[in-house]
């Protein structure tokens, strides 16, 4: 076979995935574009980091739209498909655009208001309540400001601080019971459909609590979260189950399916090229050797040359 024809496919293969890689990057730049007008008109640049936060907070809560299953299912078609059938959900732009996820709000407003606040240069993380079963309920957001990890419920614009105006952090509403009932108290959020702000929803603080709430979601793990959340506090004790971190680029989707694109193609490569070396190696082994290919062992050797001594 031609090495230039050899060669073709698996060049034009890669050529694709870097097609597809270099799309989902300049379309998360598009986005990121987009989003950042959206947070400058919400806080002009320059904004104090507290103002940033409580501006984002309010918009978040009051502004993203709540659409119904019904509403999705009128959305332009590209963007139905996004909300019908992308494993990864949403990202921030359609959130802002046409607004939540229609199966929950709380992911979706969590991603906008992480994407906000990144566009003023906050840094934040996603935190997941659970229930006493460790199964996912809700998401809020810690965010890096006014010197500390003060955690935001964006979706019912809970600002959780202390009395004195002191962001409160997500250890010390685990121990403080009423510090996160009176916070949570204060909480709402808007309903669905176009009525939705004809009536509103109280936070459920009762099941919304942090009694498990860490940055990983360990409902993804199934049957395993219980015997790994035993294990995560078993050898680094009670700071062991807030270890592991749901990574940031899981908030964008685009991001999300560069990174699982990239590790498709490359485990594929390499279990590819394990197999062929493996072929190799199996036929080699059972590739018969003819009486003339056989190595003379020094035994043989003598005992030929002792024959033709006695000719």
């Amino acid at each position: 076979m031609n090495r230039s024809r050899r060669w073709s496919k698996p060049a034009c293969f890669v050529a694709l995935v870097l097609l597809a890689n270099a799309a989902l990057y300049f379309s998360a730049q598009a986005d990121s574009a987009f989003i950042r007008d959206i947070a400058f008109k919400i806080a002009p640049p320059g904004t104090p980091d507290v103002e940033v936060v409580r501006a984002v907070s309010r918009y978040v809560r009051d502004e993203i739209y709540h659409p119904t299953r019904e509403e999705v299912e009128h959305f332009p078609f590209w963007v139905r498909l996004n909300y019908l059938y992308n494993p990864f959900r949403i990202g921030p732009r359609p959130i802002l655009e046409y607004g939540t996820h229609h199966l929950g709000p709380c992911q979706s407003n969590s991603r906008a208001f992480m994407a906000l606040l990144a566009a003023h240069g906050i840094s934040s993380r996603m935190v997941v309540q659970h229930d006493a079963n460790l199964l996912g309920l809700h998401s809020v957001i810690e965010v890096d400001y006014a010197g500390t990890h003060g955690i935001v419920g964006p979706t019912n614009g809970v600002i959780y601080q202390h009395e004195d105006g002191r962001p409160a952090t997500l250890k010390e509403l685990h121990k403080d019971r009423d510090l996160f009932v009176r916070n949570a108290v204060t909480g709402f959020a808007y309903g669905w459909g176009p009525n939705g702000k004809e009536y509103t929803v109280p936070l459920p603080y009762d099941l919304y609590n942090f009694d498990y709430a860490y940055y990983f979601n360990y409902k993804w793990l199934g049957a395993l979260r219980w015997p790994a959340y035993k294990a995560l506090v078993a050898i680094w004790g009670e700071n062991g189950p807030y270890l592991p971190v749901r990574p940031l680029w899981y908030t964008y989707p685009k991001y999300t399916c560069m990174v699982v694109l990239d590790a498709g193609v490359i485990g594929a490569g390499f279990l590819l090229w394990a197999g062929r070396r493996l072929r190799r190696r199996f036929a080699k082994a059972t590739i018969p050797v003819k009486p003339a290919d056989k190595p003379i062992l020094p035994r043989e050797r003598r005992s030929q040359h002792e024959e033709l001594m006695h000719v």
